[in-house]
């Protein structure tokens, strides 16, 4: 005859393995479960606009579509001025943008490493506004546009040789991402 004691010690041991066996079975499920798949980030701009985009020379990055403005937009030396063949190509710019929707763009100016940097990022500000101002003219809004100044901080080159430096000198223009 088993006691009152044996039988509850052994109730006691049968409810702790169920648990366990539910315990085991619960997280196992748990393990089993595939994660769930991330949603893909909307596309902000239509097929048109992303081949408008590349029409123009953009490429995406990270930060959105960004145009490199140093293969046919040079600064000289200790200048923010725009030649006038300077000025249409950001005024063609301008009208395709327009002409595909876009309307908010980010304007970075750049420096080389010659001058102070407290000279450089007031020259690479300069360098942004005197595009921003094209664009304006072209038609954009200036109440959409980001227009920022780096100086030296952001080179794409090597600045030890004069050529190295002139491509230094440059705007880019950024579509953002969101």
């Amino acid at each position: 005859m088993i006691n009152k004691d044996q039988s509850c010690r052994q109730k006691q041991r049968r409810t702790s393995l169920h648990l366990l066996m539910l315990s085991s079975i619960l997280l196992f499920s748990a393990c089993a479960q595939t994660p769930p798949i991330p949603k893909a980030k909307p596309e902000k701009y239509t097929a048109v606009q992303v081949n408008q985009f590349r029409a123009l020379g953009f490429v995406e990055t990270d930060e959105g579509w960004e145009l490199n403005l140093n293969t046919n937009l040079l600064f000289e030396f200790d200048s923010d001025r725009l030649q006038p063949h300077h000025i249409a190509s950001i005024q063609r710019v301008a009208q395709a943008m327009q002409a595909s929707g876009i309307e908010a763009i980010r304007i970075e100016g750049h420096t080389d490493n010659v001058g102070s940097p407290d000279y450089n990022q007031r020259l690479s500000q300069r360098r942004a506004h005197a595009v921003a101002q094209t664009l304006v003219e072209a038609g954009m809004k200036a109440a959409q546009m980001q227009v920022k100044g780096f100086g030296a901080q952001k080179p794409i080159t090597d600045s030890k040789s004069e050529a190295g430096r002139a491509q230094n000198r440059r705007v880019i223009l950024i579509i953002p991402a969101v």
